[in-house]
């Protein structure tokens, strides 16, 4: 692959990144505040991982919306 190419679509795909990346640690905090509000540290990390994983899987969704209207993709 060129080289001006390979950073054209690092460009292309870092907000995307950033994006996923941000719901997934929203998640992520977003459990251990829910849990410790609801009951403790254990109950904390288990409403962490769902919650991780729910964000991660939305925003990976979202951004697929995104790319398919922006690029056109079947």
């Amino acid at each position: 692959m060129k080289e001006g190419l390979k950073g054209n679509v690092i460009f292309h795909a870092l907000p995307y990144a950033i994006f996923i990346s941000g719901f997934t640690i929203l998640g992520l905090f977003g459990g251990f505040v829910l849990g410790n509000m609801l009951g403790g540290s254990t109950v904390g990390f288990v409403f962490s991982i769902p919650l991780t994983f729910l964000g991660f899987f939305l925003a990976l969704f979202i951004a697929y919306r995104i790319v398919k209207e922006k690029f056109s993709i079947c």
